[in-house]
Order: C-alpha cells, then structure tokens, then sequence
C-alpha cells in the first residue's frame, strides 16, 4: 500500500472548508493552488499504481563470498602411528572460551583421541588453552568434548571400531569457508614397528626431493 503526501491532504482538506469571505481575487488565486495540487496528488497516486515499490531483495547465504579454508592445528604423530582408512569431518560442542582460544591458536591435539559413550561420539584429551580473558566463565582445558556427525556415520564407526585393531583418531582443527570450526577425524589402524620405519624412510625421501627442487 502506498503512502500519500499527508502536508498536501491536509492543506486541501482545510482548504475546502475557509469560508467565503474572501476577495474574488485572492479566491481565484487559492482555486488555482487548490487544482495545481490536486493535480500533483493525482499523478503521485497513478505512477504508485503503474510502479508499485519492489520489495527488497533476499540475500543467500549459498552466495556470500565464501572464505578461505584456515588450517588451524594438526596431529602430525598420527600419520606415523596410524594407518588412515577412513576420514571424516564432524562439528564439535564448544563454549565461546574454548572458540576464541582455538581461533587464537591454542590448542594441542597431539594427546587426544576419540570414543563411543551412550552411542554418541567424544574427543578426550584435546587440550585447549584457557582464554585469558575469560574470567569466571573459562573452560576447562581437557574437558570431553561432543563430536557431531550424522546418525549413520555414528553408527558406522561404532560398529567399524568393535573390529579388532581399529580406533578414530582426531587429525586436524580447521575453520571451513563459513567460519565454523570443524575436527577432521580418522578411523585408522595402528602401525606395527617396521611400518613406521617405512614411514619414516618414506619422510626422508619426500623432504629430499622437495629439497632437490
């Protein structure tokens, strides 16, 4: 619906009412006003009527700039213990402490691992520093923290670890394109002696080839 010049309404409004009382001149003269801007509130109704007002248009969030994927920290022994079948990436419960330390930097994944309590999915031992702002509020450092995936990945990976050998290990933190923090986690199998030792052997032999070039 659109809206009509209020000041103009009201001044022909009371302009119908004065009374007669003055000169023919100056009534002639508050005649013409008085049709000028009847004419002007007639053209203002009708290009409303032909140009109704658009209304605004909705943003997307599918089609924000999407940010850069911001590696956060890594788990560098597990590629030497572990052999990794299969990746996946989950959400993770964390408290607004927790979010501003990780975003800052601090945290450790070298000692946590995962496990299964009440069918659902927790990181144990992953260390996050304590905001040194965070006064009362703070987190604590190696508390369990709730994995989030979806239900047929959860019951995938409890059945997979019941196998003898397997475990899920975290690999990374990471802050996605929509500036989530998301935890790349692995069902892997542990390494026997001399397959770290081909590990290591095949380490040595990348770093001097990225050496030679």
């Amino acid at each position: 619906m659109f809206k009509t010049p209020n000041k103009t309404f009201l001044f022909v409004k009371y302009l119908c009412v004065i009374p007669l009382i003055l000169p023919n001149r100056t009534w002639a003269k508050l005649l013409e006003i008085y049709n000028y801007l009847k004419l002007i509130h007639y053209n203002f109704i009708m290009k409303n009527l032909n140009n109704p007002p658009k209304a605004a248009a909705k943003t997307n969030p599918d089609n924000a700039p999407k940010r850069e994927i911001r590696l956060v920290a890594s788990n560098r022994r597990a590629s030497y213990e572990y052999f990794f079948i299969d990746r996946y990436k989950a959400g993770v419960q964390l408290s607004g402490t927790e979010v501003k330390s990780i975003r800052a930097g601090k945290i450790n994944l070298s000692d946590a691992y995962c496990l299964f309590m009440d069918g659902e999915l927790w990181v144990r031992n992953l260390h996050i520093a304590e905001y040194r702002n965070g006064g009362f509020y703070n987190h604590v450092a190696k508390r369990d923290r709730k994995l989030l995936l979806q239900k047929r990945e959860l019951r995938k990976l409890e059945a997979k670890i019941k196998e003898r050998g397997l475990t899920i290990v975290p690999i990374e933190i990471f802050i996605n394109e929509r500036d989530i923090i998301k935890i790349e986690i692995a069902l892997a199998k542990g390494k026997h002696s001399y397959d770290k030792r081909d590990t290591i052997k095949e380490r040595d032999v990348r770093r001097e080839m990225e050496r030679d070039h």
